[in-house]
């Protein structure tokens, strides 16, 4: 109470009624340590003013302590969501690193796969190459070994027909001679014997030329066995080229020499009828005309097989030239599709990973701040109790100074009926002060029941605030702003998850368990019941 202290004001009015009614208040006080009667006044007024100073001075502290406690606590929420702002944010740094390490890793694999295949293409294509130099020499080598067969079929043709000619040259000698003594004796024979002479050379004629006929018929019969016979081995050869088609590239080099070998038995074979037929030329021109057409029809047949054996050999590499590249192509898809696949696992595993870690985050975040709630719930409470506890002190304190006043005022009555004025004064500025107080209790309870009971908010970094401290308590969602915070079925963390609760939804408190909350939504977006 800021009031004169009652000691030194009955000090100055010095009078003998006053000191007589300090003396009756004295008495009916019944003071142990009454020494004097401006001694007694004076120690019961100054006590009465310091208790009042005691009582404000400890509601300033406490305010004061109020005050610096919010301070710190601000400060402290503030430095914590720093560093919780730079945990993420290194976290997030830590989550990114790694992710570009993973990556990294994936192209050097992948990169280090597409060097070896491409490695193997080029030992494949550089294996192609080499094999089509090695067909390429080998149809030189046939192509080389046709124009020698060639050449010498040439050779003997020519050598052939410079002996037709030398033997058309002795017989045309010997002819001419025997003309020559066909005329000596012509001129000694008569004319009938030249007579029978045209008969039998008529008759002679017409038997060369039935001969003649008939050795045609013969050759042109032997021609078509032979053409038979060529078309019987190009059906046969055919169909051994089909069956070889199947067997390895080391059958089809054996064919090659085969074909080699058998066209230079040919041509062996060919030299020794040439030689043969040479010698058979003195003795009968039509014997080796057959022999040429035989040698003829064996050399087309031998050209005939080398060339099928070349066309085989041609398509054999030719096929298998395309089924590795059908092989390769085959490969090459399958490894880009395995890759595909490993990227999209990799992918899969990366965002199941992150979705995870943000789950755990928020989760842990929320129970943070829950923790964080309940102790400033906690805290508030006790500055709540500490100022009741202070309010009730000075409530005590006035009751007791207005005792004293009327006791004053009763002493003083008796003492001479009238009222003082100062003593008027004094009693009006004690029920002002009285009155002030009760009506700050009662401009609080009226805020109080105005509020409907609730505290001021308390925010969090990524929780819901509190909003009430009934029963029945509310809540706003001041975190999750980036797609709100997790909801689980249950209060056990491997239940399953729910539709998320957004930022700044209000909800209602249905049952606490720790730091785990059971809810029922009342306006926002969100499940209409969780944990």
């Amino acid at each position: 109470l800021k009031a004169t202290c009652l000691g030194t004001s009955f000090t100055h009015q010095g009078g003998f009624c006053l000191v007589r009614t300090l003396i009756l208040v004295a008495r009916a006080m019944k003071c142990p340590c009454f020494q004097g009667v401006a001694s007694t006044r004076g120690k019961h007024g100054s006590n009465k003013s310091t208790d009042d100073q005691k009582a404000l001075q400890l509601e300033e502290e406490a305010r004061a302590k109020l005050k610096a406690f919010q301070e710190t606590k601000q400060r402290q929420d503030e430095e914590t969501k720093r560093l919780r702002e730079r945990e993420l944010a290194a976290e997030k740094k830590k989550a990114d690193e790694e992710a570009a390490a993973l990556v990294k890793a994936e192209e050097d694999r992948i990169a280090e796969e597409q060097r070896k295949a491409a490695q193997q293409a080029e030992e494949q294509r550089r294996a192609e190459e080499k094999a089509k130099l090695q067909e390429e020499a080998e149809r030189q080598r046939v192509a080389e070994a046709k124009r020698r067969a060639d050449e010498a079929e040439a050779k003997r043709r020519f050598e052939e027909a410079e002996a037709k000619k030398k033997a058309e040259e002795e017989a045309d000698a010997k002819k001419q001679a025997e003309e020559a003594e066909a005329r000596h004796k012509a001129e000694e024979a008569a004319a009938a014997k030249r007579r029978a002479e045209e008969e039998e050379a008529a008759a002679k004629k017409r038997a060369e030329e039935a001969e003649a006929q008939r050795k045609a018929e013969e050759a042109a019969a032997a021609k078509r066995q032979a053409e038979e016979e060529a078309e019987a081995q190009r059906r046969k050869a055919a169909e051994e080229a089909a069956a070889a088609q199947r067997q390895a590239e080391e059958e089809a080099e054996a064919q090659r020499r085969k074909a080699a070998e058998e066209a230079a038995a040919a041509k062996r074979q060919a030299e020794e009828e040439e030689e043969a037929q040479r010698k058979a030329a003195e003795e009968a021109a039509a014997a080796k005309r057959r022999a040429e057409e035989e040698a003829e029809a064996q050399r087309r047949k031998a050209a005939e097989e080398a060339a099928a054996a070349q066309r085989q050999a041609e398509e054999e590499a030719e096929a298998q030239r395309l089924k590795a590249a059908a092989e390769e192509a085959a490969k090459k898809q399958a490894e880009e599709d395995a890759e595909a696949k490993r990227h999209a696992l990799a992918k899969e595993e990366a965002e199941r990973v992150a979705k995870q870690r943000k789950a755990e985050e928020e989760e842990k975040e929320q129970e943070a701040a829950a923790k964080k709630q309940a102790e400033e719930e906690a805290a508030a409470k006790q500055r709540a109790e500490a100022v009741a506890e202070a309010r009730g002190k000075a409530n005590e304190d006035v009751e007791k100074g207005k005792k004293f006043m009327d006791v004053v005022e009763q002493a003083t009555q008796k003492n001479n009926g009238t009222e003082d004025p100062k003593k008027l004064l004094l009693r009006k500025a004690v029920e002002e002060a009285v009155a002030k107080k009760k009506a700050e209790q009662a401009t609080e309870e009226s805020q109080k029941k105005r509020g409907g009971g609730r505290e001021p908010k308390k925010r969090a970094s990524a929780t819901p605030a509190a909003s009430s401290v009934g029963e029945a308590k509310t809540w706003e969602v001041t975190g999750g702003k980036q797609g709100g915070i997790v909801v689980r079925s249950g209060k056990e963390l491997s239940t399953p998850e729910l539709e998320r609760l957004a930022c700044g939804a209000v909800v209602q408190e249905l049952s606490r368990e720790g730091n785990r909350l059971q809810f029922s939504l009342l306006s926002g977006k969100g499940p209409s019941e969780g944990w």
